[in-house]
């Protein structure tokens, strides 16, 4: 028989077992570098572990530093859909932010917690090609490729996304991507992913001790005028305006 060297993986069969899937856990590792707002600098590296439950709760440990690895951060973030609140804590600095949201802006967070589904919906809608089979520490895998704008809808410069699967469970295995405009780059690694891993929920209620000091910011409705102000900043900070809504 004779088998072509074509995909053997299909975008929506991973789709359809990423569904299928409880809890799970990944890493992830950034490197930031350019310039950002008024001509400061960036280099900051950072490492995170990310847990998610099925109904969309997520919990993010951080810690970034700079290039020298003087100055280190480490901040704890709470996605909790019960609640429509985004938390996140600074134990160095012993603050915390409490974001409220819509069911709009919940929704949005939702599909914005790196979560792997959300990047496998993403390619098929996007023009992307084939990496061919290889192997990651031990398992083999096939890798599939995206430069197509339309992902981050115009809105970063140019994108370079890649996603491996592993060709038997047909699981993500490995994600990177890469976004790069005048200003700036950055890189994100998704890696060590865990499926169906047991969940306390306890793991979600985030500990905040008494001395902390606080800000509650309440997030704007997404209406014409909030579009047109958000508009307005993205144009201030970056110069243009983006590509595609």
């Amino acid at each position: 028989m004779w088998k072509g060297t074509g995909s053997g993986v299909a975008l929506a069969d991973v789709l359809t077992q990423l569904q299928q899937v409880n809890a799970y856990m990944y890493q992830m590792t950034t490197t930031i570098t350019g310039q950002i707002v008024a001509g400061r600098t960036i280099n900051q590296d950072g490492h995170a572990t990310i847990l998610v439950s099925r109904d969309g709760a997520m919990k993010m440990t951080m810690t970034t530093q700079d290039a020298g690895g003087v100055q280190t951060m480490r901040q704890e973030t709470y996605l909790l859909p019960q609640k429509k609140v985004m938390l996140m804590i600074i134990p160095d600095a012993k603050q915390y932010t409490q974001v409220e949201m819509d069911e709009a802006r919940l929704q949005n967070e939702l599909k914005r917690n790196n979560d792997p589904r959300v990047v496998i919906e993403h390619l098929m809608t996007c023009n992307y090609t084939s990496l061919g089979r290889s192997t990651i520490d031990g398992v083999q895998v096939e890798g599939f490729e995206t430069t197509d704008p339309k992902y981050m809808a115009g809105v970063f410069g140019q994108t370079d996304v890649k996603m491996w699967v592993d060709a038997k469970t047909r699981l993500p295995v490995r994600s990177e991507i890469d976004m790069q405009n005048d200003q700036i780059h950055m890189h994100y690694v998704e890696d060590h992913y865990q499926w169906d891993v047991p969940i306390d929920p306890k793991e979600f209620e985030p500990v905040i001790p008494p001395d902390y000091t606080s800000a509650t910011t309440k997030v704007p409705p997404m209406t014409e005028e909030t579009l047109i102000q958000g508009l307005k900043l993205f144009a201030e900070m970056g110069g243009r305006y983006p590509d595609e809504l």
